[in-house]
């Protein structure tokens, strides 16, 4: 079976982009593809490459066939030029570090970035970025323990200031027992009205009962006083001595 490394079409109608595939030569140009080695995006300016150099030179090793656009593709990520120094290794025209260096210069002077250099330069960004986030929790920790501290300190201050004040001291004064039931209980001073009224006590309804709320002579019961009231007593006890008789 033979592969070819070639581009298969995705996006939509007027703004294409491709993946880089390896697929059979017998299979459709968008069909089933073996494996996805990198993608194509022209739209953009410059246009975007994404290639997986390892498994790019591996398929390259193993015979696989690029198309014209593949192969300007992996000619400018130096996938070609990368198989043709292994194979002068392979020769012996030179040694693999003889290689290598002329891989890395031909790198240097193209502008390209090897892997490798992508990957160290990836990692320390990450490490570069992270030593700056645990920096700035290092003093965001220090400076809210410091607020911490000034708040105990100045509760402690509060407290002190509070134990060496004079004690409050606060006492209710109800009076004797006396004075208490003496305030309790209303007084009747004579000639005077009573807070109360009922019918046993007003003189113009001895002996009868009634449901209204005052007498209609008294309104407001007012008029009786506690001469009245024993009058009232009397003249009641006068009339049932009578009855019995």
């Amino acid at each position: 079976m033979s592969t070819k490394i070639r581009l298969a079409r995705h996006g939509r109608k007027g703004r294409p982009f491709y993946h880089v595939v390896i697929a059979d030569s017998r299979a459709p140009r968008d069909g089933r593809y073996i494996e996805k080695i990198g993608t194509y995006n022209p739209n953009t300016n410059p246009a975007t490459i994404d290639l997986k150099f390892d498994r790019a030179l591996y398929w390259l090793m193993t015979g696989a066939q690029p198309t014209d656009t593949a192969s300007r593709i992996l000619s400018y990520k130096g996938v070609l030029l990368k198989k043709h120094l292994l194979e002068g290794v392979k020769k012996g025209a030179f040694d693999e570090a003889a290689a290598e260096a002329k891989f890395e210069a031909w790198m240097k002077e193209n502008g390209v970035e090897s892997t490798a250099a992508s990957l160290h330069r990836l990692i320390d960004t990450l490490a570069q970025n992270r030593i700056e986030e645990l920096r700035t929790i290092k003093v965001n920790q220090e400076e809210h323990r410091e607020q911490i501290k000034a708040a105990f300190e100045e509760m402690e201050k509060t407290m002190g200031a509070m134990a060496k004040m004079p004690p409050i001291t606060v006492r209710m004064d109800f009076g004797s027992k006396k004075d208490q039931a003496a305030a309790v209980e209303p007084k009747e001073s004579k000639g005077q009205a009573v807070d109360c009224w009922s019918w046993d006590t007003c003189g113009h309804h001895t002996g009868l009962k009634c449901d209204a709320d005052k007498c209609k002579e008294c309104e407001d019961g007012s008029n009786y006083t506690p001469e009245k009231k024993s009058q009232a007593a009397g003249e009641r006890v006068q009339e049932s001595e009578d009855k019995e008789e």
